[in-house]
């Protein structure tokens, strides 16, 4: 994969719903199917979009699906997966082989595991990176991997903060700054209503941290992200997930948020061919290493309560009441994930 320096050419012909999702989660249980990305995608008109595994959720076979049904309309983001280094670089090797444009990292998994920055810069690939301006030697570590491999990009997603003053700006290293500056970092403007957001929706306490990122990134290198199906956890919906940036930057002119949209995303990742999706054989030891975590819970719904109307909520209390779990003195949460099991298994 080749990068390519070229300044943002959107055309406006192309309508005001054309959107390219930089930064979907892939993989069941808990993060989704190929059917539910795609489905998603339709419903919203997103022309486009990146899906990345999600941690803990090795589904490697969903993702590698996704990528060989829809090549013109999906790119990959692996996850090295793995409980030493060796099984995290081997598993990295076949994610590569099977086509993926990049892995999402840290900054400590690419010290716990030697050769991986140096396997995705000989094959051109990208690193999704998780706070790269966390520390000043993160921002010069990824600095000297981008002048060491001048066909790969770095792109962070979730690259959002609510503690940040303009007052503040001199506590990031010039080394971060750098990172900022640099013609091949972007930044993946997504969890929009995550990240220790302590106001409602356009969530106005980002507003110093994104006018920061755009006077250092300029509108040619943000890109948006929905973090599918994640937002969900927090109650919010797609169209929030969309429409957020020129929500919190009202005087924003249509150019520039159809950059954000998908000028950007489409030079950076689209333009060019996704690798080739080889077949590989995926190791043994990878679901049996995470059949115990894979199914964990998912937190319903963070940031917020879910609130039911008192008619039935007292439908349920009843029904709980005079239940089999009241007696056993079982938690109302266990009745209720229950009754929901039961009533899915009765109508679908």
């Amino acid at each position: 994969m080749t990068y390519s320096p070229t300044t943002a050419n959107v055309d406006l012909n192309e309508g005001a719903l054309d959107k390219i999702d930089a930064y979907m989660h892939i993989g069941t249980p808990r993060f989704g199917s190929v059917r539910n990305i795609f489905h998603t995608l339709d419903t919203y008109r997103i022309s486009r979009a990146v899906v990345v595994l999600g941690p803990l959720v090795p589904d490697l076979e969903s993702l590698f699906q996704a990528m060989r049904e829809r090549p013109d309309r999906i790119r990959g983001v692996g996850i090295p997966f793995g409980a030493d280094a060796e099984q995290r670089l081997e598993l990295t090797r076949t994610q590569v082989e099977a086509g993926v444009i990049g892995m999402r990292l840290s900054y400590e998994e690419c010290l716990a595991t030697p050769g991986i920055m140096e396997l995705l810069g000989d094959q051109g690939r990208c690193i999704y990176a998780l706070n790269p301006v966390g520390s000043s030697e993160a921002a010069e570590f990824y600095l000297a991997w981008l002048s060491r491999y001048p066909d790969s990009f770095i792109a962070a997603p979730h690259f959002l903060n609510t503690s940040f003053s303009w007052r503040e700006r001199n506590k990031l290293d010039s080394s971060c700054l750098e990172l900022l500056q640099h013609p091949r970092f972007y930044a993946i403007l997504s969890r929009q209503g995550g990240n220790g957001t302590t106001e409602p929706y356009p969530h106005p306490d980002y507003l110093t941290w994104v006018e920061f990122v755009i006077a250092h990134c300029g509108w040619d290198r943000i890109v948006w992200g929905s973090e599918f199906p994640v937002y969900l956890w927090r109650n919010e919906t797609y169209s929030q997930c969309a429409s957020w940036l020129s929500d919190l930057l009202p005087g924003t002119v249509y150019p520039r948020l159809q950059a954000f949209w998908s000028g950007n995303a489409q030079r950076l990742l689209f333009e060019t061919p996704a690798p080739p999706t080889g077949n590989v054989a995926i190791p043994e030891w990878l679901q049996s290493q995470f059949a115990g975590i894979r199914n964990r819970t998912v937190p319903l719904i963070q940031n917020t309560t879910l609130d039911l109307p008192g008619d039935l909520y007292y439908r349920l209390l009843e029904r709980y009441l005079e239940s089999e779990d009241f007696a056993a003195e079982r938690p109302f949460n266990e009745f209720f994930k229950s009754l929901l099991g039961a009533l899915l298994k009765e109508n679908y």
